[in-house]
């Protein structure tokens, strides 16, 4: 049901029944006199009478809803609980997709990179109005979605977002199956407004294939993924990164024997 911020205010509506008060008071000054020079305007008149009589009403009206409009805008009507969940087809559809990979450890001064994906995902989250639906999707070793299909509880998607819920992971990000994941989700939805927002480091390794380069299946959902929505994607690396790591291990010629020293590069 809606409530007003103002109630004391819809007393305001009572105004709007003046232009009918003046309407009848006008037609309380004029008195019919006789005039014979007149009687042949007057038969023309009659002819018009119908057009112009509508023509009052409508100009009656339109200032009776003004008067009513301004006065509901004062008062400052609100509307709470769920009466407006029915709207959520007209609204977005907001699916987050959240690098929670290793990579994302990477600390750059007092933050890293998880503390500010995480920043941007409760920004996110609170963002979202009533009606509209959300998902989730972590991409940290096989993705997998916090939210199978989209869900109203907007209680729920800021809790989604919270540190134990999706923690910093020690796997690699694999962002192509991710992104997969966020498209069956959209197919679900018949929500005309449809985002997804990709928040990661951008580590090259997160998107690309075994051969290091994106395979052409991969390239070819990217694409249909940015049909269907539309896909915003939130860089929160380093700006200048120093992120190294360790590729290959290897040993000297000599064998490895227990309680023996070795040499590793």
């Amino acid at each position: 049901m809606p409530t007003f911020a103002n109630p004391l205010a819809l007393w305001g509506l009572a105004l709007a029944s003046a232009p009918i008060i003046i309407h009848l008071l006008n037609r309380r000054r004029f008195k019919v006199v006789e005039w014979a020079a007149m009687e042949f305007l007057l038969a023309s008149s009659r002819r018009n009478y119908r057009r112009i009589r509508l023509e009052q009403l409508i100009l009656m009206a339109l200032r009776m809803l003004i008067i009513a409009v301004l006065v509901l805008v004062v008062s400052r009507p609100l509307v709470r609980g769920r009466a407006l969940a029915g709207l959520g087809e007209r609204r977005r559809l907001v699916v987050l997709v959240f690098d929670a990979s290793m990579s994302m450890g990477c600390r750059d001064g007092a933050l890293n990179a998880y503390d500010r994906g995480i920043a941007f995902a409760e920004e996110l989250m609170s963002s979202l109005r009533e009606g509209e639906t959300w998902a989730l999707v972590v991409a940290a070793g096989q993705p997998k979605a916090v939210s199978e299909e989209p869900s109203f509880n907007l209680e729920a998607a800021r809790s989604a977002v919270a540190r134990d819920r999706i923690p910093l992971s020690d796997l690699a990000a694999n962002i192509p199956a991710a992104l997969e994941r966020a498209a069956e989700i959209l197919e679900r939805s018949k929500t005309p407004a449809k985002e997804v927002y990709l928040v990661t480091d951008l580590q090259r390794t997160g998107w690309l294939g075994p051969d290091g380069v994106p395979t052409p299946e991969q390239v070819a959902a990217l694409k249909r993924l940015s049909e269907k929505a539309r896909v915003v994607i939130v860089d929160v690396g380093s700006q200048e990164p120093a992120n190294l790591a360790i590729t290959t291990l290897e040993t000297d010629d000599a064998p490895v024997v227990v309680g023996g020293q070795v040499v590793l590069q």
